[in-house]
């Protein structure tokens, strides 16, 4: 299981299971699958994909590869430098 810190508090993520989830898909279309953790302390919920999604990817220090467009290391909590750079 990963380790994955909320991306509003930073703190860690609780695994919640694996889906398939259409995003709003015809259900003649395969669903895509996810893996869905929750934020105990704000609620936040966030989806993974099980495949790599097509979005370009930054590396931390802590050496996680996550979504550019995530805030904050979904591995170590630590700001997203490319994300802050940009605004």
């Amino acid at each position: 299981m990963k380790k994955i810190h909320c991306p509003r508090c930073s703190e860690r993520l609780n695994f919640l299971g694996s889906e398939g989830f259409r995003f709003g898909r015809p259900a003649s279309e395969p669903a895509v699958e996810v893996e869905v953790y929750s934020c105990p302390k704000c609620g936040k919920l966030e989806f993974f994909a099980a495949e790599t999604s097509g979005i370009s990817k930054v590396k931390c220090e802590c050496g996680a590869v996550y979504d550019c467009d995530f805030p904050r290391c979904p591995s170590c909590g630590r700001n997203n430098d490319a994300m802050t750079a940009s605004k």
